[in-house]
C-alpha cells in the first residue's frame, strides 16, 4: 500500500514539475527538484524528486542525486540510487561503490545500487 502511494506521489509530482510554469524564480524543472530533494523534510517528497530527476537526467541531476545517496532515509538513498542507474553516469559509480561497501545499508538500498552499478557499466 505505501508502495503504491509513494508511486502515485511521483507521478504526481512528476506531472505537476513537467506541467507547472517556473515558481519563485527557478527556472527549470531540474532545479525545482534539485531544491525539493536537497531541502524539503518529507521523505516522501524527496523520493519522488529523486526518482523525477532520474526521468530528466542531465549533469545537476546526477550531482544531486549523488548527494542523496547520504540521505537518512533508506527509501530515499534507494531511489537515488535507481535514478543514477537510469541515467548512466559513469561519475556515479565511486559514490555507489562506496555506499555497498556500508554494510550498514538496508537490503532494499543495496539492491538498487547493485542494479544501477551493472546498469551504468552496460553502458545503458
Amino acid at each position: 500500500m505505501a508502495r503504491r502511494w509513494v508511486a502515485l506521489l511521483g507521478a504526481v509530482l512528476g506531472m505537476w514539475l513537467v506541467a507547472s510554469p517556473a515558481v519563485g524564480g527557478v527556472s527549470t524543472r531540474t532545479e525545482r527538484l534539485v531544491q525539493l530533494l536537497a531541502n524539503d523534510g518529507s521523505y516522501r517528497v524527496r523520493l519522488a524528486a529523486a526518482q523525477s530527476l532520474g526521468r530528466l537526467g542531465g549533469h545537476e541531476a546526477v550531482r544531486t542525486l549523488i548527494h542523496a545517496l547520504e540521505d537518512d532515509h533508506p527509501l530515499v538513498r534507494a531511489a537515488a540510487a535507481s535514478s543514477l542507474g537510469r541515467i548512466g553516469s559513469p561519475e556515479a559509480l565511486r559514490p555507489l561503490k562506496r555506499l555497498l561497501d556500508d554494510a550498514s545499508q538496508p537490503p532494499e538500498v543495496v539492491s538498487q545500487v547493485r542494479d544501477a552499478i551493472t546498469l551504468i557499466r552496460q553502458g545503458r
